[in-house]
C-alpha cells in the first residue's frame, strides 16, 4: 500500500484564495488544486491509496470548525485527515478538542509554528503537546521555508530540544527534519526515538546526504509523504535510493501505518 503521509487539502470554498495567498508568499505554484476532489484525482493519477490530509490552524478561533471538517473527511475511507491545534486555545478548550478528535477516530494533528505564530519550545506549546501525549501523531514542520523566515524557530536542534522536553509525543518531523538544513538533522535528530518524512525533499537534498540521514536513523522510522499540491504525489524516486524491498515499502506505506495504527 502506498501512502502519501504530507498532503494539505483545503474546502473547496477556500482553495483557491489560500492558493494565490501562499503561491505569493511562496513563489511558487501548486500542481493542481487541493480539494478534496483534487487530492482524489491526483492520487488516481499517481497510483497512492491513501493520503494523510494536512489542515493548520492559524488561530486558535479556527481549530473548532478545522476539526469539523477533519472529521467529516474520516467518512472517506482513502483519506486520513489530520486535525488542528493552536497553543493561544484555553488549555480547557485544547483538552477538550483533543478528547473529541481521539473519539472521533482521527490520527493526528498538523502543527506549523511559522504559520501559526508560535514558539514550539515556549510553555503553552510544550502544555499543549503534553496534553497530546501519545494519543496522537504530531506533524511538526522541520527546518526552512521556501522563503526566508527569521528568527527560524523550527531548526533541527531547536526540534531536537522539543523532542527532549515532550519525549512521550509521537512526532513525525517534516522534510527529513529541517527543509535545507539537513546536514544538521543528520546531527541533531537523526537515530533519535521520532519519525522523519520526506516530503519535497529529494529533488534538493544531496543524494548523498539524504541516504546518510536515512542510515543514521534507520529507514524503518520514515515515511514518503509529496507536500501536495506543492508537489505532485510522484513516489518513484522512493525507487532510486537503492534500498531494499522491504525498507521501500516501509517507506512508501508500511511504517506509517504501523506509527498511526492504520487498517
Amino acid at each position: 500500500m502506498i501512502i502519501d503521509a504530507h498532503c494539505h487539502i483545503f474546502p473547496d470554498a477556500l482553495a483557491e484564495r489560500a492558493m494565490a495567498r501562499l503561491s505569493e508568499m511562496y513563489v511558487v505554484h501548486p500542481v493542481a488544486m487541493p480539494t478534496h476532489a483534487g487530492v482524489l484525482a491526483e492520487m488516481d493519477l499517481r497510483g497512492v491509496d491513501r493520503a494523510v490530509a494536512l489542515q493548520v490552524a492559524t488561530k486558535p478561533e479556527q481549530v473548532r470548525t478545522i476539526n469539523d471538517w477533519a472529521i467529516e473527511l474520516a467518512a472517506d475511507p482513502r483519506l486520513v485527515p489530520m486535525g488542528a491545534l493552536h497553543p493561544s486555545q484555553p488549555p480547557d478548550e485544547i483538552a477538550a478538542e483533543i478528547d473529541r478528535l481521539v473519539e472521533a477516530g482521527i490520527r493526528g494533528v498538523k502543527l506549523q509554528p511559522f504559520f501559526q505564530q508560535f514558539d514550539p519550545l515556549a510553555p503553552e506549546a510544550l502544555d499543549m503537546l503534553r496534553r497530546v501525549g501519545d494519543r496522537l501523531v504530531v506533524i511538526i514542520h522541520g527546518g526552512e521555508e521556501m522563503v526566508e523566515v527569521r528568527p527560524l524557530l523550527t531548526t533541527p536542534e531547536r526540534l531536537a530540544k522539543l523532542q527532549d522536553a515532550v519525549p512521550e509525543v509521537r512526532f513525525i518531523m517534516a522534510h527529513l527534519g529541517g527543509y535545507a538544513r539537513w546536514d544538521e538533522s543528520l546531527i541533531h535528530l537523526a537515530g533519535r526515538d521520532l519519525y522523519f518524512d520526506i516530503s519535497f525533499t529529494l529533488h534538493c537534498c544531496p543524494r548523498d546526504l539524504a541516504l546518510r540521514i536515512l542510515e543514521a536513523h534507520g529507514t524503518d522510522r520514515v515515511v514518503w509523504g509529496s507536500d501536495f499540491p506543492w508537489a505532485a504525489m510522484d513516489w518513484s524516486p522512493i525507487s532510486e535510493l537503492d534500498l531494499s524491498p522491504v525498507e521501500t515499502a516501509g517507506i512508501l506505506g508500511e511504517n506509517l501505518r504501523r506509527l498511526m495504527k492504520l487498517p
